[in-house]
């Protein structure tokens, strides 16, 4: 089950790293929290999802910012990130979700023609450490 997360309660830390200035696609609203990636043909972000080996393989971060489309977006890449309190749970390594296009969930809701894409571990309640790592292949 993905965690729920509250937009306005994802924010970053000291150690954060971000980009900045990408475009979203024509047809994506993407909010705070939620999982991106970029297209690699027309370099736009979108949400990214578990059950697309593009979506999933191209995984760039984590939504800082919430942005329309056709607009600049900041993202997480690296480093830790806050969450809303009880969101996560200690110890546990999160992925992208199958589930929900942009969704996070605990390793253990991956089945088998999911692509697996670590998105990190969780160092407490609210806390993820962010370092996104895609295997480009299925569960």
């Amino acid at each position: 089950m993905d965690i729920s997360i509250n937009s306005s309660l994802v924010l970053p830390t000291a150690n954060t790293l971000t980009a900045r200035s990408m475009v979203l696609s024509t047809s994506t609203l993407i909010n705070a929290g939620q999982v991106v990636y970029a297209d690699p043909i027309s370099k736009q972000i979108g949400l990214a999802v578990a059950t697309d080996a593009i979506k999933s393989t191209n995984v760039v971060g984590v939504a800082l910012t919430t942005s329309a489309a056709n607009q600049p977006i900041v993202f997480a890449t690296a480093g830790d990130l806050t969450f809303n309190s009880n969101a996560l749970t200690a110890a546990t390594t999160y992925v992208l979700s199958a589930a929900n296009p942009g969704g996070i969930a605990p390793t253990s809701d991956l089945v088998a023609t999911n692509y697996g894409t670590i998105l990190g571990i969780a160092t407490g309640s609210a806390s993820l450490r962010l370092d996104i790592v895609a295997s480009g292949v299925q569960k």
